[in-house]
C-alpha cells in the first residue's frame, strides 16, 4: 500500500512577502493545488525545494492576499456582509463589493479559476438584495476587466435591471464612461423588446463560462484613491 501523500505534501511551507513588508506563511501543497501561478513559480525555483521557500508579491495588497489564503484553506469567502447592500457603510467595509472585485483580479493573476467562479456565484446569488455598487468598484471593473469578462457583464446587468438615475452619478459618468455607455446601449436595445425575459439576468452558467476573460489588474490603482460613494 502506498504511503499517504499528506505526510510529505504538508511538510513544506511558502513564505509569501506581500507589498514588500507583509509576510504570510502557507503550506506549499495548499497554494500549488489551487493556483497554477504558484505551481509555475516553484518550477522556476531550485529543483529541491527548501522547507520554506520565499515568494515576492511587491505589487499586491496584503488584505486581498489574506482573503485569498483564507479561501485556499477553507473554500469559503471571508466576507461577513452582503456586498454593496449598505451604501452608508465606510468605503473599506466588507459590505462594499470592491474587496470582492480586487480578490477576483488577484484570482485572475494567480490563475485560481475556482475562486473566480465562487466570487461570481456569491454576487449572482445576492443580486436582488444589492442596493448600491460604489463608483470605485465600477471604475476598477471598467479599467481592469475586458467587456467579455463574466463578472463585468454581471455587474453591468445589475445596473441595467436595478439602476436608477441616482446610481449614474457625475463621478461615474466621468471616471467610467465606457462602462456607462455599455449599460445605456444595452438598455436602449432591450427597450425595443418588452419581454420580461430580456430584462432578466442571464443564467449563472453564462457568467461562469466567461470568468476567464479578465484583462488583468489596472496599472495604477492610485487613481482610485478618493473615489467613494
Amino acid at each position: 500500500m502506498p504511503e499517504p501523500r499528506f505526510k510529505s505534501d504538508y511538510r513544506n511551507f511558502l513564505k509569501v512577502l506581500v507589498a514588500k513588508k507583509e509576510p504570510f506563511y502557507a503550506h506549499t501543497a495548499i497554494l500549488t493545488r489551487h493556483s497554477p501561478f504558484f505551481r509555475k513559480y516553484l518550477e522556476q525555483d531550485v529543483v529541491e525545494i527548501k522547507k520554506t521557500t520565499e515568494i515576492l508579491l511587491p505589487d499586491d495588497d496584503p488584505t486581498v492576499f489574506d482573503h485569498f489564503l483564507d479561501w485556499c484553506y477553507t473554500g469559503k469567502l471571508k466576507f461577513r456582509y452582503l456586498p454593496g447592500a449598505n451604501a452608508d457603510e465606510s468605503p473599506d467595509s466588507t459590505s462594499d463589493m470592491y474587496p470582492l472585485v480586487k480578490l477576483y483580479l488577484f484570482a485572475g493573476k494567480t490563475q485560481t479559476e475556482r475562486l473566480k467562479m465562487d466570487i461570481i456565484r456569491t454576487i449572482y446569488d445576492q443580486t436582488p438584495d444589492i442596493k448600491e455598487i460604489s463608483v470605485r468598484t465600477c471604475v476598477l471593473v471598467c479599467r481592469s476587466l475586458s467587456p467579455s469578462d463574466g463578472l463585468r457583464q454581471l455587474i453591468e446587468r445589475w445596473f441595467v435591471i436595478y439602476g436608477t438615475s441616482d446610481h449614474f452619478s457625475t463621478m461615474l459618468l466621468t471616471k467610467a464612461p465606457d462602462f456607462v455607455h455599455t449599460i445605456i446601449s444595452t438598455i436602449l436595445q432591450l427597450s425595443k423588446t418588452q419581454t420580461k425575459l430580456s430584462w432578466a439576468f442571464r443564467s449563472l452558467e453564462y457568467y461562469l463560462e466567461r470568468a476567464s476573460c479578465d484583462r488583468g489588474p489596472m496599472k495604477d490603482e492610485k487613481e482610485l484613491v478618493g473615489i467613494h460613494e
